[in-house]
C-alpha cells in the first residue's frame, strides 16, 4: 500500500504540517497506523479525488 509520512505529504503539497495534522484528526485525509507511525494513505487519497464531485 503506497503511504507517505505526513511531513513529506505537507512538503509536496505546499501545505503546513499543522494543516495536514488537522485534516488527519478530522479524518479529511485518510491515514493508516503502522507501528507508532501515522502515514497518509495515498491509495485512498487518489480514490477520493477520482470519486469527488467537481464543479464546472
Amino acid at each position: 500500500m503506497p503511504v507517505m509520512r505526513r511531513e513529506r505529504f505537507a512538503e509536496l503539497t505546499g501545505l503546513y504540517i499543522g494543516v495536514i495534522d488537522g485534516w488527519t484528526e478530522r479524518t479529511y485525509l485518510p491515514t493508516v497506523l503502522i507501528g507508532k507511525h501515522r502515514l497518509v494513505n495515498l491509495v485512498l487519497v487518489h480514490k477520493q479525488c477520482l470519486e469527488a464531485k467537481t464543479y464546472k
